[in-house]
């Protein structure tokens, strides 16, 4: 009824322009009361740099991404790795659905990861890889491997990563990611799960 009399505009006044804060769709959210580490800015700014990057990059050819996260995991001697170019790999192919098939189908990254689990892990890592190759356990053992490992991040700093890889893979429906690693309020600190 107000809008037919035209006392909805009077009562409802919205400015034309109200300036909306940019909040990108992967970006974790944080629950108020929380307070997060200096490093949480930094690390989703570089995830979300890294991203943009590796899309501009690959120009949308997934199969470049995945050779740009191998050729950065695994350089030739002599050439450094690009940590921008793995992360950003990481975040793409979590948003496209490709990151559960490195782990899934034969390619480099596997083997490499699998060498990985059977020369420096412990057998029965190896064994519930090959069982369960896509568990949340294993994507996790992968994750710290790449980041922690091969990147030679800070395990606080890898886990933050991993939760926003879970935060993605959780928002494209499959739940049982989310919880590779965790904000532990009471050390203030990203944690891994195992």
């Amino acid at each position: 009824a107000l809008k037919e009399t035209g006392d909805y505009d009077v009562l409802v006044h919205i400015p034309p322009e109200v300036p909306q804060p940019i909040i990108l769709a992967s970006a974790p959210a944080v629950a108020v009361g929380v307070t997060m580490p200096a490093s949480f800015a930094q690390t989703s700014t570089e995830l979300d740099l890294a991203e943009r990057r590796a899309r501009e990059e690959s120009k949308g050819d997934l199969t470049r991404v995945v050779r740009m996260l191998y050729d950065n995991l695994f350089p030739l001697p002599g050439v450094p790795y690009d940590r921008g170019h793995v992360l950003g790999s990481l975040v793409v192919l979590a948003q496209e659905g490709w990151l559960l098939r490195i782990l899934e189908e034969p390619n480099p990254v596997r083997e490499a990861f699998v060498k990985y689990l059977r020369e420096e892990g412990k057998p029965e890592e190896l064994q519930a890889f090959q069982l369960a190759p896509v568990s949340s356990l294993s994507l996790g053992k992968f994750l710290k491997f790449v980041l922690v490992r091969r990147m030679r991040m800070a395990p606080e700093d890898a886990a933050q990563v991993a939760v926003r890889l879970g935060n993605i893979l959780r928002e494209k429906g499959k739940p049982q990611y989310f919880d590779m690693a965790y904000f532990d309020q009471t050390s203030g600190q990203f944690k891994w799960k195992a």
